[in-house]
């Protein structure tokens, strides 16, 4: 449709164009030129009113509102800051932040501006200039935000709002999985929180001492036409997992041992071999 605006705006003009050729040939239209004249600056406004209606009920009609919502800075991040604040103390070092989803991770930093020792195991460095913010300890709370997932005691989940929850692993079993080297994964999570990572992508597990059960990654293929063979490896101790992932979502479970904390290689394929094949962190189960 706009081509055809921008067509009938281009006639118009050429229209003009022959009607004064024609006067200054002589050729006894002179009388004509005048009211031509108004009915091409009609038709030109109108062709441009058409144009700007069109392409705004265009872009109101192609707007993803619930998308646009979720990248909103609402009290849901002050909240965050919040709890940290609260118990987390002065600078915040009792706090890991697992927010691995680019908007929410921007928009919380600047919430917890005034904690400068909450921990960060995942970062965008093209934002922050360092990929990750954390020495490995294991601490008392976790904020967990968009992206990544925590199964939790109930005991255990101290603060909770609509984009983030906070946990306190000395209240209860608590697991959680975050995605690691953030610039291979896709930006931004879904409304429901699956994260869409590359195939040998990494996730991170987390597992506090009261936590004593083997976790479960969920993961799936989305788009997939079939089963899926995909290859777990936890980097540290090289144990392995194999499953068959789909379209709909598999739990896999992870051999950690003794580790309170572990990075994951997901493998797509099972055959170690990088591809642009992708699949979705969807949650994680295991705590009890």
């Amino acid at each position: 449709m706009p081509l055809l605006l921008l067509a009938s705006g281009a006639g118009w003009a050429a229209l003009l164009r022959v009607l004064r050729s024609r006067a200054r040939a002589g050729d006894g239209r002179r009388s004509l030129v005048g009211p031509a004249r108004s009915v091409v600056a009609i038709g030109l406004v109108l062709s441009t009113a058409a144009f700007a209606v069109v392409n705004l009920r265009s872009a109101t009609g192609g707007l993803d509102r619930a998308y646009a919502t979720s990248r909103h800075v609402d009290a849901t991040f002050d909240e965050a800051g919040d709890w940290v604040a609260e118990h987390g103390g002065p600078d915040g070092e009792p706090v890991t932040a697992l927010v691995p989803d680019l908007f929410a991770q921007m928009s919380v930093v600047e919430a917890l501006r005034e904690a400068p020792l909450v921990s960060s195991p995942a970062l965008r460095p093209d934002c922050f200039g360092l990929t990750s913010y954390w020495a490995g300890e294991s601490d008392r709370f976790l904020l967990v935000g968009p992206g990544a997932h925590v199964t939790a005691n109930p005991a255990a989940v101290v603060e909770e709002n609509a984009w983030f929850r906070l946990v306190d692993t000395s209240a209860g079993p608590v697991i959680a999985v975050t995605p690691m080297d953030l610039p291979s994964w896709w930006h931004a999570a879904q409304t429901d929180g699956q994260m869409t990572g590359p195939d040998l992508g990494t996730v991170l597990v987390l597992r506090p001492p009261t936590a004593t059960t083997t976790p479960a990654l969920e993961l799936s293929v989305p788009g997939a036409d079939g089963p899926v063979d995909v290859l777990l490896t936890v980097v540290q101790t090289g144990a392995t997992t194999r499953a068959v992932l789909d379209a709909d979502g598999t739990l896999v479970p992870v051999n950690l041992g003794g580790l309170r904390w572990a990075t994951v290689t997901v493998d797509l394929a099972a055959d170690a071999v990088p591809s642009s094949d992708t699949f979705a962190l969807i949650g994680v189960t295991g705590a009890s």
